[in-house]
């Protein structure tokens, strides 16, 4: 979910927010796949990840004025995991992505993260499961997920955007402003994940936004929301939706597949700017209202269609297996430093028809994936 739609309600928050650089000149080690299962601590090193690191139960890893750089592959490419009783700790540093393409973190168990003057970023995430944690101080640390039990502390200045996820069934309500984004002199509260119950504390610090992400049959109220992006996940749905879905102003209304067996986010008094969608199994769903999307997946044999009153800024739209992605007269934005990138992996097919590329807009096939351009201009 990295390089994250931000309303421009929200932008204004961010100005003057940059990257800690570290002002070092150092020589850069680089390792392909690395096992960290002691105490290491790395002061003034320029480090860059080839495969993948990996922090084992034991194993602990301190940057000190140091750069480290993820050279993922492909977008949202697993390059950094931890386990157990696993530590990352980062001071006046900076953790980023080497290659252009954005890599991804999972902390499993009781794994924990802590940042002091820090930056993070280039990341489709730092996903927290199970009852790992992340404390930041001073930092922006882009993208954090919390899953499970997992916990979330900003202090002192820091930024993020935070993604919570919800499954299983039944309802869950946030109705007291829990999920405005903004900034934040003192905002504590729990929820239910489904699976456990998540955490997030924020203090002196800036929420640029949320993402929900419902999966299952769960439903989730809110009111008060700003800056508020759900991720609907269906798996074996098909549907066809029209309307408007999404805004930049306050608004009421409902993003409901409880009527195929998925997910529903009920929304009062709320900013819902933008959508992401990912379909699993043999779902088959349209969007044929107005609306603004940031991430379309369709992994299996599903089929994702979008149509000509979708406007996608498509930071990061993939296809896996045998699914297909389908735009129609799509437009495709470009904003913020964010910008379009389609990659169609295995044997899956995206299919761009009278589409207009933007300046930047990025495409990518691994393995069988096909890319179709069918009309269209900039490509």
């Amino acid at each position: 979910m990295l390089r994250r739609f931000i309303s421009l309600l929200l932008a204004t928050l961010l100005t003057g927010v940059g990257g800690w650089l570290v002002p070092f000149a150092m020589a850069t080690t680089t390792y392909n796949d690395l096992t960290i299962t002691n105490a290491q601590v790395w002061t003034k090193q320029d480090v860059r990840i080839d495969g993948k690191l990996s922090i084992a139960p034991g194993g602990s890893l301190s940057l000190v004025d140091s750069t480290l750089l993820f050279d993922a592959v492909n977008e949202g490419d697993e390059t950094f995991t931890m386990s157990g009783n696993a530590a990352f700790s980062a001071k006046n540093s900076t953790v980023a992505s080497g290659s252009g393409k954005q890599w991804n973190l999972k902390a499993y168990d009781s794994s924990s993260l802590s940042f002091d003057s820090t930056a993070v970023r280039d990341d489709t995430g730092m996903r927290l499961f199970d009852s790992s944690s992340l404390t930041a101080t001073a930092s922006n640390v882009a993208e954090v997920q919390v899953h499970n039990s997992a916990s979330v502390s900003l202090n002192n200045g820091s930024t993020a955007f935070l993604g919570l996820y919800f499954t299983g069934s039944g309802a869950v309500n946030l109705i007291s402003g829990e999920l405005a984004a903004g900034g934040v002199t003192a905002r504590a509260f729990a929820f239910p994940t489904g699976s456990g119950t998540g955490n997030v504390s924020v203090v002196n610090s800036t929420i640029t936004g949320f993402q929900a992400d419902l999966s299952d049959q769960v439903s989730l109220t809110v009111s008060g929301a700003v800056g508020l992006i759900p991720g609907i996940h269906l798996n074996n749905v098909s549907k066809t939706v029209g309307g408007n879905l999404t805004s930049s102003l306050l608004s009421t209304g409902s993003i409901d597949f409880t009527d195929k067996g998925g997910p529903a986010l009920i929304y009062k008094n709320s900013q819902v700017p933008s959508l992401n969608v990912y379909l699993t199994g043999t779902s088959n769903v349209s969007f044929t209202g107005t609306l603004d999307m940031t991430e379309p997946y369709a992994q299996d044999e599903s089929v994702l269609t979008l149509g000509s009153g979708v406007s996608l800024l498509a930071d990061v739209a993939q296809t896996r297996d045998s699914a297909k992605l389908i735009l129609n007269g799509t437009t495709l934005l470009e904003r913020n430093g964010q910008y379009p990138s389609f990659t169609a992996f295995d044997d899956s097919t995206i299919t761009l028809n009278n589409v207009n590329a933007t300046p930047s807009t990025q495409v990518y096939t691994e393995g069988d994936g096909k890319v179709r351009i069918n009309g269209g201009t900039g490509w």
